[in-house]
């Protein structure tokens, strides 16, 4: 999980725009849930049904670094753990 939340907040870090991200985790009778919150230009509609796939990157459009893997992994990982 560890994994999932530091590809998933880095993100959100890293399309900010150098924007503040807030972090909101609640903790519930059974669960965890985590809000987390950034004010950067957010996820085009149409590209938002292709974010988890593997390869997947728009980062190199926006002058960062990106191999289109991170939320493909975070997507499994979160999955395999009934997150």
């Amino acid at each position: 999980m560890q994994i999932a939340l530091d590809n998933i907040i880095s993100n959100a870090f890293k399309f900010s725009d150098n924007q503040e991200v807030n972090i909101l985790v609640e903790a519930t009778e059974n669960d965890y849930l985590i809000h987390i919150t950034d004010h950067g230009t957010g996820i085009a509609t149409e590209d938002q049904a292709d974010i988890f796939k593997p390869f997947y990157t728009r980062a190199n459009e926006k002058g960062h670094k990106g191999e289109g893997m991170g939320l493909y992994m975070a997507q499994k990982i979160v999955d395999l753990l009934k997150g």
